[in-house]
């Protein structure tokens, strides 16, 4: 029983030796980095655990991190930014590449004088909307992720220069063939796109005749389970929001696009539509 009990003692120590031995390096890496400016940290952050420890230390200890302008954190297995990156409200340089990340988080708007940001190679689904104030950004590399969807308020990002979404096989909306022909392209398309509206959006306002019975007929073949697939005819636009929709009983949010004219059945497929 003694040696068990000695050994998990043991295995304790180590672990409390391991954390401070981390913690003093982090506390060396960030006092030679507010010197040279330049925080490179995938020499001792390999993990989701080490990157917060790294930076969220900083913020509990109130360390002034105000000269860092670049922060590199390059080839590592970290999936998640951690909240506190936020810190860095200095930052003008952020490498990110060739990690596991699949989301940013809402805090990266504290970074106020980004002007580059490198996200390639990483797990990326889409960018956050929040990324439309951070006015100050001027390149932004996206390349081999599964981008689907980049946001319109990427409009507001007037001093952007480079949008590189190369290898997003995945993109939607706007068209890869079409962002791959740099920023100007994808600026028009998020304009075309920002000018047409979902005439039914607000829920506030009387519908028109048009909606209630374009409604009333979904919600009548829901609600009494007719096996509309077995009809001779059904319209098509009726007949596509059903396939989608018949595991969805109840309330049925549909959108009707104010160009084209179409209907959707969520907001999503209403944002990442294409106009006929």
């Amino acid at each position: 029983m003694g040696n068990v009990l000695a050994k998990l003692q043991t295995r304790r120590l180590d672990g409390i030796t391991k954390t401070n031995l981390k913690m003093h390096q982090f506390d060396k890496l960030f006092r030679a980095a507010g010197e040279s400016g330049i925080l490179i940290l995938e020499r001792y952050v390999k993990t989701d655990a080490e990157l917060e420890m790294a930076i969220g230390s900083r913020k509990q200890k109130n360390m002034n991190v105000d000269n860092v302008l670049c922060l590199r954190l390059v080839g590592t297995r970290v999936k998640t930014i951690p909240v506190s990156i936020g810190i860095f409200s200095h930052l003008v340089d952020l490498d990110l590449s060739n990690n596991y990340i699949d989301e940013l988080p809402w805090s990266i708007v504290y970074l106020k004088q980004l002007e580059i940001m490198n996200l390639s190679y990483n797990l990326l689904t889409n960018l956050p909307c929040c990324i439309g104030c951070m006015r100050t950004l001027v390149s932004i590399n996206l390349c081999y992720n599964n981008i689907t969807y980049l946001p319109t308020e990427i409009l507001y990002l007037t001093r952007l220069e480079q949008l590189d979404v190369t290898g997003n096989k995945t993109l939607i909306s706007p068209p890869l063939t079409k962002a791959e022909k740099g920023v100007d392209a994808v600026m028009d398309f998020l304009r075309m796109r920002s000018q047409r509206k979902d005439m039914w959006g607000n829920r506030n306002q009387k519908p028109d005749f048009e909606k209630s019975l374009f409604e009333l007929c979904i919600n009548c073949i829901l609600k009494y389970k007719v096996e509309f697939l077995e009809l001779s005819y059904v319209p098509p636009v009726i007949k596509t929001h059903l396939l989608e929709c018949t595991n969805k009983m109840g309330k049925f949010a549909v959108s009707k696009c104010s160009r084209c004219k179409c209907y959707f059945s969520t907001t999503v497929n209403f944002e990442m539509h294409l106009c006929k």
